[in-house]
């Protein structure tokens, strides 16, 4: 057996989704390289790593504008306990340490609704395998839509909606 870091996230105490590393390296922040992909202009592009120690975790503020908080108190790094949660701008992330069996394969993560994560957005939170390098997208959380069919699904609720507020004004 081998621990596995569980990370779920919240925008202004709103669930967001949920998501399992068993990697050495998982990178947070706004840039599409990240593996937790904070989409706020409030996070910085790389805002905060976290490394594999031994059968633990240490997370580590890479000098963001506006850092990582602890409760009240800006941290600039934490070995990571079960449990333990931290603030990045208005998310959540709560770290739970799990246990996973050892599987053949190089799949490092398990996805559950977290990868592009935006400020005004509902994510449904299925669980699926994700290779390692590859990142959810909005649309890309099992519910079998791609992401071009959920942006022209919002398209088409946006222009009814301005139709019939324009009927209304008649």
């Amino acid at each position: 057996m081998r621990t596995a870091l569980q990370v779920s996230v919240s925008f202004k105490g709103q669930p967001i989704g949920t998501r399992i590393y068993a990697g050495d390296r998982i990178l947070i922040g706004r840039d599409s390289d990240c593996d937790v992909r904070l989409r706020n202009l409030g996070v910085s592009r790389h805002h905060a790593r976290i490394d594999r120690q031994g059968q633990g975790y240490l997370l580590r503020d890479m000098e963001s504008a506006q850092g990582i908080r602890a409760g009240e108190k800006p941290i600039d790094s934490l070995l990571i306990q079960d449990g333990d949660q931290v603030q990045i701008t208005k998310f959540s992330l709560l770290f739970r340490v799990i246990e996973v069996a050892d599987a053949e394969g190089d799949t490092d993560t398990v996805a559950g609704g977290l990868g592009e994560m935006e400020t005004l957005r509902d994510a449904a939170s299925g669980l699926a395998v994700r290779k390692p390098g590859s990142h959810s997208a909005v649309g890309d959380q099992g519910t079998g839509w791609s992401a071009g069919q959920v942006w022209l699904a919002v398209g088409v609720v946006v222009v009814l909606g301005a139709a019939i507020a324009f009927i209304a004004l008649r």
